[in-house]
């Protein structure tokens, strides 16, 4: 009986393992392929990123656990933290060129994986200059600048005023 029990408990705890969620992502050319990952919210879940790339390549997603870096040739596999549902996208942390800003990609996390519709006009990439939202960016960048700006300005005069 204590032997049944026993194996019983062993392959309970094995389970997870055996049913883990693996999946491989090729660096290649600044791309990520695939760059749209669908994993099932709660499963024990691992990326393995091949780096094909003659540089350094780096991650950081610290609410995913996906922070690191792949140097050139080589690979890693981060344990990706599931335990929460959504769509999270990811970009190259370290600067590799020119396509460096079309170098991310998107990790959906759901109950129901199998009814993940993907958008194929998704913009699964880091804003690159084409992109709306790296148009919004400059504007709000734009924007930071000119209010710093205008608030040293205002200081300076304010100041020669006053002397």
């Amino acid at each position: 009986m204590k032997k049944s029990s026993l194996l019983l408990v062993l392959v309970m705890l094995l389970i997870p393992i055996v049913f883990a969620q693996e999946i491989t992502v090729d660096l290649r050319n600044t791309q990520l392929e695939p760059s749209t990952i669908v994993l099932k919210k709660g499963e024990p879940a691992s990326i393995t990123f091949i780096n094909h790339d003659g540089q350094t390549h780096g991650f950081n997603k610290p609410e995913l656990n996906l922070v690191g870096l792949i140097e050139p040739g080589e690979s890693k596999t981060f344990e990706i933290r599931t335990d929460t549902a959504g769509e999270f996208t990811f970009y190259c942390a370290i600067y590799c060129g020119e396509k460096h800003y079309n170098m991310g990609g998107t990790i959906i996390i759901s109950n129901n994986p199998d009814n993940v519709e993907l958008d194929n006009n998704m913009n699964t990439g880091s804003p690159g200059p084409n992109s709306p939202q790296f148009f919004i960016w400059i504007i709000g960048l734009f924007v930071f600048i000119s209010a710093l700006t205008s608030g040293i300005l205002y200081h300076k005069i304010k100041k020669k005023k006053l002397g």
